[in-house]
């Protein structure tokens, strides 16, 4: 049980958050981290969304991709609310609620999510910065532009690695700059988001002269700003798409829901500097919610104001027009700056933490063994630099339409996944799963996993296929070179306590009976092949392996048996077995052997026992072992279940029935004993205790007609007759079964406790 005061308990139990003094260097809080994320990347798409898709479905599509990420928000919460976090933000909470393999498979999924986000906003910017040093100038109305910026690959390549080495010095210095800087764009951000909602209202209709790149700069277009018209907003409810100016390509509704889609990536962000908020578990359900909610109603609100404003030819043929009818214009373009630069910061510093994290974990071990370097306040600078090495070569691609389609597919993958881990922990009820956010249910989880997985293939079936397979690949990868277990294995374990309840022995029948063996094991470099054999015994029942240590715990500083499990566990990978381990410690071999008869097993599953002699080597302490066994047989129902003699019971008039016991390619034979002599039907069952009533010719002649019967069988099935009461006769009682046995080879002496009727194999 963990201390009172551990991290995790206290996060869990009390009221109050934990101490941030605790956390080493926390530098944000809750505005500064999650909102200052989500809110500056709130894009300035929602004219080209509603320029296309209309008011109607741009609200559909609002409404769909926000319900997407409230799920996922919910299961975020309920996350980071369930203890301590530290860095790596989601693919810290997936580890450890789906094991370290799945954790690490999604950590890279979402680290390249970030990396390909990081180039994409980069680019995006370039954009920006070459469009209105070019044709889209603020004085558009003019019908002239002047190409103040050259305009080739390589120059917008240059103004890409320009500002993305500026980001790279934010993120260097640290969290704390970052976070000062991030602050300032959202300030910057909703100055001009305020400067916008007042340009509704004051700018007068006027006309937009639009020159498009694709007729060469010798046509124009005309857009129209009507002001507040009950006829543009008719116009613009229902549904047209054309043709994108920049790209050439036909939108539909899938296409311009991954570009709307895109904006929303940054509810991720504030979790993604968990290992540098004060309150993680305080700031990032707050942070998060808040951000969610604000920018949905930005988006509902700027959608319906464009409807009843401005007309569809200047929402389809300008994505700037906020430029063209702002009270302040040049505002507007640093608006537009300022908001992607945040959001390649936010998407760069979260690759980053995401990388560390799994160089912690030593998931991919002397891969990432250069990221977990850090500077003297802590910030991993070895990470930030290798992330930026890798947006730097995704903006080689130079496409942004590319990028934008496989960062939307790695996002809603990596968001079902932590849908999924909430889910598991929900139903596992893992007793560590105990979140202090409760608005979430495992309906909550499912509904936003169909929901991902739904949109991911609608946006991109190639796409989303190709990252499942790559995310399988990383899964089996990680589970091979580093298996560490999973969270999925506490649903079975809730499953084999269900139906252990149910099993009740007094609704117990022989003909559903399942061997359930115990195997003492003294040396088991020896005792493989035994082994073996035993486990095709069993036929879907219990197995266990027994070993006795023959030392005293008083006298020892500590358990011996402890080193020695995984060895056995080891054992039994190795020899391919299903079978599971039980050790003790005792004084001897009988009080060992008495042991483990009485404790292994659970419930109806209690331990049938097999003790088979190999010749021509018995194993030692038979003596003392066979002791244990027998006495064992004096508490009906411990020493073998009911109806066990369906391995196989000898007696005067009961057939010897052998099943398919090794593999079902055995042939089984029974032979005659009618000739040795009857007895009572009552004598057979019940198997009197008095050893001294057969003599050693009878004993003798009984493996004489063995050996007659059938000629070297790969095993024969004997029964095991009842010991003598008194202790001093067992010598004599195992000299008549060494005679009985004598010769025989691989045999098995089986004893059963009941009844059982059989009239043909």
């Amino acid at each position: 049980v963990p201390s009172e005061f551990s991290p995790r308990l206290g996060s869990q139990c009390c009221v109050s958050p934990p101490d941030p003094s605790s956390r080493g260097d926390p530098v944000l809080g809750v505005v500064r981290a999650q909102l200052t994320g989500t809110m500056a990347s709130a894009p300035s798409s929602a004219g080209f969304v509603v320029g296309h898709a209309g008011l109607y479905q741009a609200l559909a599509m609002f409404a769909v991709a926000y319900f997407i990420i409230g799920m996922t928000v919910l299961s975020v919460c309920a996350i980071a609310t369930n203890g301590a976090l530290d860095a790596g933000g989601a693919y810290y909470m997936i580890s450890r609620a789906l094991g370290p393999e799945f954790g690490g498979s999604i950590g890279i999924m979402f680290f390249l999510a970030n990396v390909c986000g990081s180039a994409l906003y980069v680019l995006g910017l370039v954009e920006a910065v070459v469009d209105i040093g070019a044709c889209h100038a603020w004085h558009n109305a003019v019908g002239t532009g002047v190409h103040v910026l050259p305009q080739s690959y390589w120059y917008e390549l240059l103004y890409g690695t320009v500002l993305l080495a500026l980001c790279l010095l934010v993120c260097l210095v640290g969290a704390s700059i970052y976070a000062k800087a991030t602050f300032l764009i959202f300030l910057i951000v909703a100055g001009v988001l305020g400067t916008i909602l007042v340009s509704f209202f004051a700018t007068r209709p006027i006309g937009v002269p639009i020159r498009l790149p694709y007729f060469n700069g010798s046509e124009t277009e005309n857009g129209s700003f009507t002001g507040f018209s009950l006829t543009t907003l008719r116009e613009n409810l229902g549904g047209g798409y054309g043709v994108d100016y920049t790209t050439g390509q036909m939108m539909s509704f899938s296409s311009v829901f991954a570009v709307m889609f895109n904006g929303c990536t940054g509810i991720m962000a504030g979790s993604n500097m968990s290992g540098d908020l004060k309150r993680p578990s305080y700031s990032i359900p707050r942070g998060t919610i808040s951000a969610v909610l604000f920018t949905y109603l930005v988006y509902n609100l700027l959608a319906f104001l464009m409807c009843a404003t401005c007309n569809r030819t200047l929402l389809q043929k300008d994505y700037g027009f906020l430029r063209d009818i702002s009270i302040f214009p040049p505002l507007v373009t640093v608006g537009i700056y300022a908001a992607t630069l945040s959001a390649a910061m936010s998407n760069l510093i979260g690759a980053s933490r995401i990388l560390y994290a799994l160089a912690r974990d030593d998931l991919f071990g002397r891969a990432l063994a250069l990221a977990k370097k850090t500077s003297a306040s802590g910030n991993p600078v070895m990470a930030v630099i290798l992330s930026w090495l890798v947006v730097q070569l995704v903006l080689f691609s130079g496409k942004l339409n590319t990028i934008a389609g496989v960062v939307t597919t790695f996002f809603l993958l990596v968001y079902a996944t932590v849908n999924l881990a909430c889910l598991a922990l929900e139903w596992a009820s893992a007793p560590n799963f105990r979140p202090t956010f409760r608005y979430f249910t495992w309906h909550t989880c499912l509904l936003g996993i169909a929901g991902c997985c739904v949109m991911m293939f609608l946006i991109s079936p190639v796409s989303a296929s190709a990252s499942l397979g790559f995310l399988l690949v990383l899964l089996l990868a990680l589970h091979y070179l580093s298996p560490r277990g999973f969270l999925t294995c506490s649903p079975p374990s809730l499953q084999v306590r269900k139906y252990l309840l149910m099993l009740d022995v007094r609704k117990d029948h022989v003909k559903f009976w399942r061997p359930q063996m115990l195997l003492m094991v003294q040396n088991p470099r020896g005792s493989a092949r035994l082994i073996d054999f035993v486990n095709d015994l069993k036929k879907s029942g219990l197995y266990v392996l027994g070993h006795v240590e023959l030392q005293d715990l008083d006298a020892l500083p500590s358990d011996p048996l402890q080193p020695q499990q995984d060895s056995w566990l080891s054992l039994v990978d190795k020899l391919n077995v299903k079978a599971f381990i039980s050790l003790t410690l005792a004084p001897s071999v009988r009080h060992g052997v008495r042991q483990l008869l009485f404790t292994s097993g659970l419930g109806e599953w209690c331990l049938g026992w097999a003790r088979v002699r190999v010749h021509p080597a018995p194993p030692r302490g038979l003596e003392a072992s066979v002791s244990a066994v027998l006495r064992g047989l004096k508490t009906p129902g411990r020493a073998m279940p009911r109806g066990s003699e369906a391995l196989g019971v000898g007696s005067a008039k009961a057939r010897l029935e052998l099943g398919e016991v090794l593999g079902g390619r055995c042939q089984s034979r029974v032979g005659s004993w009618q000739h040795l002599g009857e007895e009572e039907e009552e004598g057979a069952v019940n198997f009197p205790a008095n050893a001294t009533q057969v003599s050693d010719e009878y004993v003798c002649a009984a493996n004489k007609l063995v050996l007659e019967q059938s000629p070297a069988p790969a095993v024969r099935f004997l029964y095991l007759p009842r010991p003598p009461a008194d202790t001093s006769l067992y010598p004599l009682y195992l000299r008549q079964l060494e005679l009985l046995t004598r010769g025989l080879g691989p045999t098995v002496l089986v004893h059963g406790v009941s009844a059982v009727t059989s009239t043909q194999l």
